[in-house]
C-alpha cells in the first residue's frame, strides 16, 4: 500500500508541472503583445501640437497701412515647424519651415478696405499636429490707395546705343519705363519697356538707341493694389559714333524779317582733335561752307554765320559738320521769315529774376523762379561746376507748359551731397534766358 501510495503522488506531481509549464508558455506568447501596445500608448501620448505661448499684434490700423503680428511658438519634440495665416480679407501667407526648437516669427500685413478683420494663424509640426490663434484688428479711413514710392531713379548711357534705367521702390512692384527723344514724355499709352516681376529693386537696359543723343525718361511701378506710380521726369543722352564730330548747340533767332541779315552760331567739336568743316543749307537754295582747324586740346569752337532771307515762309536750316575722317554730324533749326511790313518778331529773351533752391528732409530739390513773360522751365542738373548741359552725367527735369511762375522738383537726390542747378527759360518764339547757375547740399538723411 505504502508503494502505490508514493506512485499515485509522482503522477499528480508530474501533471501538476505539465499544468505549470503550459500556463508559462501561454503567459510568454500574451505577454509580449500586451506591453507592445502599451508601450505604443505611452509613445503616441508623448507626441503634442504645438506650443503658441504669445502673440503681438496691432488693435487698429488706416487702410494701407502695414501692420506687424509677432507669434512666438515652440515644439515638444524639437522638430520644426512651419506656418500659415489667413488674414481674414482672403488673403493667405504661408511661410517656410523653420528648425528653431522656440522661435519668434513676424508677418507683415496692409488692409485695403475698412472693417474689422480676424488674422487666424496656424502653426504646424513634423507629426501634422497643429495649433491655431487669432487677433482682431479694426481698420479705419477711406479705400483711397496709394501706389509704390519711388527713389533713387538713375538713367545713365555709356554708349552710343544703350542705357541703363534703374530705381527703388518701397513695396514690391513691377517695372514700366517711357522714353522719348522729346519733352515732356507722353506717358498715356503703353511703355515701351515692361517687366511684370515684382520686385524692390528695379534695373531696365534701354536699347538700339541713336547715338549722340538726348533722351528723356519717365518710369513707373504698380503695387499689389494696383495703383501705379510714375516718376518725375529725367534725362540722359548717348554717346556719339566712334570719330564722330559733336554738335553741341545752335543759336539763332526762331522769327526774323525778309531781307535783313540775321546770324546762327553753331559750336561742335571733333573727339580726334581733327580739323573741322561746315555746311549749311538754308532751306531756300542757299548754301555755305567753312572750315576751321581745333586748337591742340580739345575744345568746343564756335562758328557763325549770317544769311539774309528774300521771301517770307518758315525754312528748314540744316547744319553740317565734318571731320578729317570724313565723318560728319547733322543738326536742324526752323525759322518763319515774315514780311518787312509785318510787327517785329519777338527777339528778346525772358528775364529771369526771383530764383532760389529749397531742400527737404526728404532730399527733394524744389527750384523756383520767375519769368517776365510765358516761357518753358528747365532745370539741369549734376555735381560738377559750371552744370555742363551737354555731358551724360547731368540730369535734367522740365516743363513745356509756358508760366511766368516756375517750379519744378527733383526727388531722390542723394543724402549729404552738394549739387548744382542751372536754370533755362525759352518764351514761345523761342528765345532761351541766360543760364542761372545755383547750388545747394542735401541733408545729411531722413
Amino acid at each position: 500500500m505504502h508503494y502505490a501510495h508514493l506512485t499515485q503522488l509522482k503522477s499528480r506531481a508530474r501533471f501538476a508541472g505539465a499544468l505549470l509549464t503550459v500556463i508559462a508558455l501561454a503567459f510568454a506568447l500574451v505577454l509580449p503583445a500586451s506591453v507592445s501596445a502599451k508601450t505604443k500608448v505611452v509613445q503616441a501620448q508623448t507626441v503634442k501640437a504645438p506650443s503658441i505661448t504669445g502673440l503681438t499684434a496691432p488693435t487698429t490700423l488706416k487702410v494701407g497701412q502695414e501692420g506687424t503680428w509677432k507669434v512666438k511658438a515652440s515644439d515638444s519634440s524639437g522638430g520644426s515647424l512651419s506656418y500659415s495665416v489667413d488674414w481674414g480679407d482672403q488673403a493667405i501667407t504661408p511661410t517656410a519651415k523653420s528648425l528653431k526648437f522656440v522661435q519668434t516669427s513676424s508677418f507683415t500685413h496692409a488692409y485695403n478696405t475698412p472693417g474689422t478683420y480676424t488674422a487666424t494663424f496656424t502653426v504646424e509640426n513634423e507629426a501634422g499636429l497643429t495649433s491655431k490663434t487669432s487677433a482682431t484688428v479694426r481698420v479705419t479711413g477711406t479705400t483711397t490707395q496709394t501706389g509704390p514710392v519711388i527713389s533713387k531713379l538713375v538713367a545713365t548711357s555709356t554708349s552710343k546705343n544703350k542705357a541703363e534705367i534703374s530705381w527703388r521702390t518701397n513695396v514690391e512692384a513691377d517695372s514700366r519705363v517711357w522714353y522719348s527723344t522729346t519733352s515732356p514724355v507722353d506717358t498715356t499709352g503703353n511703355p515701351q519697356k515692361y517687366d511684370d516681376d515684382t520686385e524692390k529693386k528695379h534695373e531696365i537696359e534701354l536699347k538700339k538707341l541713336d547715338p549722340d543723343t538726348t533722351y528723356y525718361v519717365v518710369v513707373g511701378s504698380k503695387g499689389k493694389n494696383g495703383v501705379v506710380t510714375k516718376s518725375s521726369e529725367v534725362s540722359f543722352k548717348t554717346m556719339p559714333k566712334k570719330n564722330t564730330p559733336v554738335i553741341t548747340s545752335i543759336e539763332g533767332h526762331a522769327h526774323v524779317l525778309e531781307d535783313t541779315e540775321n546770324t546762327w552760331t553753331i559750336n561742335a567739336y571733333d573727339p580726334k582733335n581733327t580739323d573741322l568743316s561746315y555746311s549749311v543749307d538754308w532751306g531756300d537754295a542757299a548754301l555755305m561752307m567753312k572750315s576751321a582747324k581745333v586748337k591742340e586740346d580739345p575744345f568746343t569752337q564756335t562758328s557763325t554765320f549770317s544769311h539774309t532771307y528774300a521771301d517770307p515762309g518758315t525754312y528748314t536750316i540744316t547744319f553740317t559738320v565734318m571731320n578729317e575722317s570724313g565723318h560728319s554730324a547733322v543738326s536742324t533749326s526752323v525759322v518763319t521769315v515774315d514780311e518787312a511790313t509785318s510787327t517785329p518778331p519777338d527777339v528778346t529773351p525772358p528775364v529771369v529774376s526771383g530764383q532760389a533752391v529749397s531742400i527737404n528732409a526728404s532730399s527733394t530739390a524744389t527750384v523756383t523762379w520767375t519769368t517776365d513773360e510765358p516761357a518753358t522751365s528747365r532745370v539741369y542738373y549734376s555735381l560738377t561746376s559750371p552744370v555742363d548741359i551737354l555731358a551724360t552725367s547731368t540730369l535734367l527735369v522740365s516743363s513745356a507748359s509756358l508760366v511766368t511762375s516756375h517750379s519744378l522738383s527733383i526727388p531722390n537726390l542723394a543724402t549729404s551731397t552738394l549739387y548744382y542747378f542751372l536754370i533755362r527759360s525759352g518764351d514761345a518764339t523761342g528765345n532761351n534766358s541766360v543760364n542761372i547757375q545755383l547750388s545747394s547740399t542735401t541733408p545729411s538723411g531722413i
